[in-house]
C-alpha cells in the first residue's frame, strides 16, 4: 500500500529498503506496491533506487530533491515540488495532475514516452541542461522553463493550457520541436522588455501551429521593464508558422492605455505597442485622484493633448 513520509530534511539513500517506519533512515531507495507520500514543510532526498507503482504525491511546502533513479514511471500529484536533477530510466509516460515536476541540474527523463499535464496548477518546469527530447501534452497546466524542450508540444483546445517562459524571469524557453494549438489556448509570456526588441521570450525551432479562428490565443506579459509605446517586439520565434495571426488576442500585463497589435514577419509573432500617457497639469485642483473629475481636470495626454483623467496602471508624467 501507499505511506507518507514527514520531512523536515530527510535522506532515503543505500541499505534497505523503506518501511513506513524506517523512511527516515532508509539505505536504498523506496520499494513499495502502491504510492509514495511527502507532506509538511520541509526537504526528502531521494539518493537511491526507487520502485513503487503508485502516484508520488508531494504536499503544499514540501521539496522532494531526486537525485536517484525511479524505476517505473512518475505520476506527480499534491501541491508540492518533486525536483529530478538526475538521468532517469524508466520507461512508459509520466504525468503531472498537481504541483510541480521539475527538470534541473542534468535531470532526465528522455526514455520515456512523454510527459501529460492535466491539472489546474500542474507545472512542469524545464530548468535543466540536458534537452526534455519528449513529446509533452499540455491538457490543463503549464509548461514554463529556461531551458530546450526537444519534444513537440500540443496544448489542447480549451483546456486551460498554458505556455510560458523564465521561470519568474525573462529567460527564453526553446521548444526545439514544435507547438501545436488545438483550439483555444494562453500564452504568458515574460520578455526583458524596454530597449531590448529582438530577444524573444520563446522560440520555437519548428512549427509554430494556431487556430484560424480570431482571438483564440490569450497573450499575458510580464515584462522584465516597461513595454515602450511606439515600439515592435519580437515574442516568439519560429521555424515555420500555420494558422492565423489573428488568433493572437491581448491579455493581462499590457498598461491600461496601450493596444497591442500582433504580426508575423522575419520569422517571429510580434508585438507592435502603441498608447499614450498622461502628463500632469494640476488644472483643476493639486489632488492626485483616481476619481472621475470634471473639466478641466488635471491630466492631459501627451500625444493626443487632450484632457483624461488618471487610470490605474499609468505611467505619468510631472513636467
Amino acid at each position: 500500500g501507499d505511506f507518507t513520509v514527514l520531512p523536515t530534511a530527510v535522506t532515503l539513500t543505500g541499505g534497505a529498503p523503506a518501511t513506513a517506519a524506517t523512511a527516515a533512515v532508509a539505505t536504498t531507495g523506496v520499494n513499495a506496491s502502491g504510492g509514495m507520500g511527502f507532506d509538511g514543510a520541509g526537504t526528502t532526498t531521494l539518493s537511491g533506487a526507487n520502485s513503487y507503482a503508485g502516484s508520488t504525491t508531494v504536499g503544499s511546502g514540501s521539496t522532494v530533491n531526486v537525485t536517484g533513479s525511479f524505476a517505473t514511471p512518475i505520476t506527480k500529484a499534491g501541491a508540492g515540488l518533486l525536483n529530478i536533477t538526475s538521468s532517469q530510466g524508466f520507461t512508459g509516460a509520466a504525468a503531472v495532475t498537481a504541483g510541480t515536476l521539475k527538470l534541473s541540474g542534468t535531470g532526465a527523463i528522455n526514455s520515456s514516452s512523454g510527459v501529460s499535464l492535466n491539472g489546474p496548477a500542474a507545472l512542469l518546469l524545464q530548468n535543466s541542461s540536458v534537452s526534455l527530447n519528449v513529446p509533452v501534452t499540455l491538457t490543463q497546466g503549464r509548461l514554463d522553463g529556461t531551458t530546450t524542450v526537444g519534444g513537440a508540444v500540443t496544448v489542447g483546445a480549451g483546456t486551460g493550457g498554458i505556455v510560458a517562459n523564465g521561470d519568474g524571469g525573462t529567460g527564453t524557453l526553446t521548444l526545439g520541436s514544435s507547438l501545436t494549438f488545438d483550439g483555444a489556448g494562453s500564452l504568458a509570456l515574460s520578455p526583458i522588455g524596454g530597449a531590448t526588441l529582438t530577444t524573444a521570450p520563446l522560440t520555437v525551432t519548428g512549427a509554430l501551429t494556431v487556430p484560424v479562428t480570431a482571438n483564440t490565443i490569450t497573450v499575458n506579459v510580464t515584462p522584465g521593464a516597461l513595454l515602450v509605446n511606439g515600439s515592435t517586439y519580437n515574442l516568439i520565434g519560429y521555424g515555420s508558422f500555420v494558422g492565423n495571426v489573428a488568433a493572437f488576442q491581448k491579455g493581462t500585463g499590457f498598461l491600461s492605455r496601450q493596444t497591442p497589435t500582433f504580426s508575423s514577419a522575419g520569422g517571429f509573432i510580434k508585438v507592435a505597442i502603441a498608447g499614450d500617457s498622461p502628463k500632469w497639469t494640476g488644472a483643476l485642483n493639486s489632488i492626485w485622484s483616481t476619481a472621475t473629475l470634471t473639466a478641466p481636470k488635471n491630466w492631459k495626454l501627451i500625444t493626443a493633448d487632450t484632457t483624461t483623467d488618471y487610470l490605474q496602471g499609468d505611467v505619468v508624467l510631472f513636467d
